[in-house]
């Protein structure tokens, strides 16, 4: 279900890029206008090369996608696409979810729990929270064809303060900083000094 949000959400963004480099065509009306192979030139209207090839097919992660209803205006005599609709439905014989999921050119998006394209249930914005981050940066990844970087197996160290501010600075906090030599350490806190009471103008 993560998987098909993120998607949904990549959808969404790749219209808005078409609508704008395209603002004479508007939308797009077809999956297959948002993707195209780099390798055939630069991108164009009817390949706008902003999604893969697998998610341009209309299948990916156990659902299939579809744009549909897609709504036109007059624009100085031309048709352009001012809106549109998006479903995201679970393949039958996937484990990727039981719920359909659909959007607009609104950018909300909302879920069928029968699996269908009646979605009138708008989805929480936990369902996608920090917990699936480092799963929707791979999703995103993979969906604009980018490299899943390697996590590093050993956590990086965390160097204390002092030494990064020698770092940056080439000035020791540990040194004495008028006679240069020694360590300071704490060897207690000085308290704050109390305001005196307001004197009242009895004037």
């Amino acid at each position: 279900m993560v998987s098909a949000v993120i998607v949904l959400r990549t959808l969404n963004t790749a219209e808005l890029t078409d609508s704008v480099t395209y603002p004479d065509i508007g939308y797009a009306c077809q999956l297959p206008t948002l993707g195209g192979n780099a390798n055939s030139g630069a991108p164009r209207p009817e390949a706008a090369q902003l999604i893969s090839a697998d998610l341009a097919a209309g299948q990916m992660n156990g659902y299939t996608y579809q744009i549909f209803n897609c709504r036109t205006t007059l624009v100085n005599g031309r048709k352009v696409y001012t809106g549109y609709q998006i479903t995201a439905v679970p393949l039958t014989d996937s484990q990727a979810g039981n719920r359909g999921f659909c959007t607009d050119e609104g950018m909300e998006i909302r879920y069928d729990p029968k699996g269908g394209t009646n979605c009138t249930e708008p989805l929480q914005q936990s369902f996608l929270g920090n917990r699936h981050r480092q799963e929707k940066l791979d999703q995103c990844r993979q969906l604009l064809g980018m490299a899943i970087p390697e996590l590093p197996s050993d956590p990086p160290t965390v160097q204390d303060y002092r030494d990064r501010y020698e770092t940056l600075t080439g000035t020791s906090l540990r040194q004495c900083p008028f006679r240069h030599r020694g360590h300071m350490i704490r060897v207690g806190e000085i308290e704050t000094p109390q305001r005196p009471p307001a004197i009242k103008d009895t004037s």
